[in-house]
């Protein structure tokens, strides 16, 4: 007796099941996107939101819109999201990014140090590290944390911050401005010579489309500059973050 074939109709929802499960083949493994992920945040002045990143993947990789979009079941994001979260987790595990309460992630000074990763060494080295860290659980004590006396704590900060160079500053504020709601923070240019060095935009409210800009500048000169904002710009609203001979 022979065997029947059913030849499925385009639009059936085993058809595009189908169809879903074979072009998630085609998204980069996460320890594929280990060292993509490294440069993405490199790219994006250190920190970044997860948006941004897996923007700065895509853009990186030429991936597709048919791959870059393949939902990942019915979570409600893409694969490409899904695998990019554990190649994240992946280069925290092994020291070279963190990540805030915020949702913002940034290099660490191991991350900024290091040119390129090997994902799939990465992938090796933290599952020995998991293994390690599971058959010693129970047995490794926490020290005891000591915390700052409050009424130095802040000497410090200031004395670092003060300490800066403009460069520095500038990639400071660009986490700042994340760290606070902002998207599509850039730093244009980082000559130091008193200008817009950068510039992000936050929404007052998801109901208003008004927009407020913040600036930033690291310039060293006695006198800071700031002519003319972005061409983008639209609003008259914003903010100016500023250090004049590090000081604020």
């Amino acid at each position: 007796m022979g065997q029947s074939v059913v030849n499925l109709p385009p639009g059936s929802p085993i058809s595009e099941a189908q169809s879903i499960q074979t072009m998630r083949k085609t998204v980069p493994k996460f320890d594929e996107l280990i060292d993509p992920t490294l440069q993405a945040l490199k790219h994006l002045g250190g920190s970044g939101s997860i948006d941004e990143i897996v923007l700065e993947i895509v853009k990186s990789l030429g991936l597709p819109p048919e791959i870059a979009e393949v939902p990942h079941g019915t979570s409600g994001r893409t694969e490409l999201e899904y695998r990019s979260a554990w190649a994240r987790t992946y280069l925290r595990n092994a020291g070279f990014i963190e990540n805030s309460e915020r949702g913002v992630w940034a290099l660490t000074p191991k991350g900024t140090q290091t040119p390129r990763v090997d994902g799939r060494q990465i992938a090796r080295d933290v599952a020995r590290q998991q293994q390690t860290a599971r058959e010693a659980a129970g047995t490794a004590t926490t020290p005891e944390e000591v915390a700052d006396p409050p009424s130095t704590w802040q000497d410090r900060l200031l004395a670092v911050l003060q300490s800066m160079d403009p460069i520095a500053f500038e990639r400071l504020c660009q986490r700042l401005l994340r760290e606070s709601g902002f998207i599509e923070v850039e730093v244009t240019k980082r000559s130091g010579d008193g200008g817009i060095d950068g510039y992000g935009t936050i929404r007052i409210r998801s109901a208003i489309s008004a927009r407020i800009r913040a600036w930033l500048s690291g310039s060293t000169k006695a006198t800071p500059s700031f002519a003319e904002p972005p061409a983008s710009c639209t609003t008259s609203s914003g903010v100016i973050l500023h250090t004049i001979n590090n000081k604020w």
